[in-house]
């Protein structure tokens, strides 16, 4: 490794030290507690140094936001392995999704965060950028299976499916049944859950989803049941491990 390559790894290292310092910030007072001297105060390094590598909290924010679907991109490329039609892979989507959300929780209020224009016309264009080129990477992955459903004749061309349409109807959707499913679990509202089990809630909903689009086979066809227990044994055995002992990774 040559000097050059040495010092952009060492500035990369810093820079994610500093974002595992203001994600345990955020994890203990949430994003409106989170200031940049409080990171420096936490930090080995001058004030000056970080602010080389974040303007603000916002860009800090922001680059959270890129960790945070660079780890659902991983979960969402383990569902090319997955044996099964376009329809259980979409279904496998949505279990990533929602086992990123109970796996890192944090992470999770950082997007949503994220989403809000105070924060956005704060952070730099570059993190901004970013933040764009990791979306679509996700957002493609769902095309592409609708797309490809399409193609198959698994979801009729006679349904005219837009796919970039419908990948924001299941993307609303499943960010939806994740933030109430939360609020459930926390005992914060029961609103519409009696004698509903929550940790089933997003199958339930984007098999709803499936059945509108005509998405073959339909629910009464198949037990997609037993597919969601399936990808999370041959997908996301490690992942469960750690939920099992009662784990979060942030």
């Amino acid at each position: 490794m040559n000097t050059k390559t040495r010092k952009a790894q060492e500035i990369a290292n810093r820079e994610e030290l500093l974002l595992d310092i203001a994600l345990e910030l955020m994890a203990e007072t949430g994003f409106a507690g989170l200031t940049m001297d409080k990171i420096t105060q936490r930090s080995q390094y001058s004030k000056g140094t970080v602010y080389n590598h974040f303007a603000c909290k916002e860009d800090v924010l922001c680059a959270l936001c890129c960790r945070s679907m660079r780890l659902q991109i991983d979960l969402y490329q383990r569902i090319n392995d997955f044996k099964g039609s376009t329809r259980e892979k979409m279904i496998a989507m949505a279990y990533g999704y929602r086992l990123f959300n109970r796996l890192y929780p944090t992470l999770s209020m950082v997007v949503l965060s994220m989403k809000t224009p105070n924060i956005m016309e704060k952070t730099s264009s570059i993190r901004s950028t970013s933040v764009s080129e990791h979306e679509n990477k996700i957002v493609g992955v769902a095309v592409k299976l609708i797309e490809e459903a399409v193609a198959l004749g698994e979801i009729p061309a006679s349904q005219n499916v837009d796919a970039n349409a419908a990948t924001f109807a299941a993307w609303s959707m499943a960010f939806g049944t994740n933030a109430l499913s939360s609020a459930v679990v926390n005992k914060s509202s029961k609103f519409c859950t009696a004698g509903f089990d929550s940790q089933f809630a997003l199958l339930y909903n984007i098999n709803l989803l499936c059945d509108g689009l005509n998405w073959q086979p339909l629910s009464q066809q198949q037990d997609y049941l037993a597919t969601w227990q399936r990808i999370g044994q041959e997908l996301y055995a490690d992942e469960l491990a750690i939920l099992e002992k009662n784990e979060t990774l942030y």
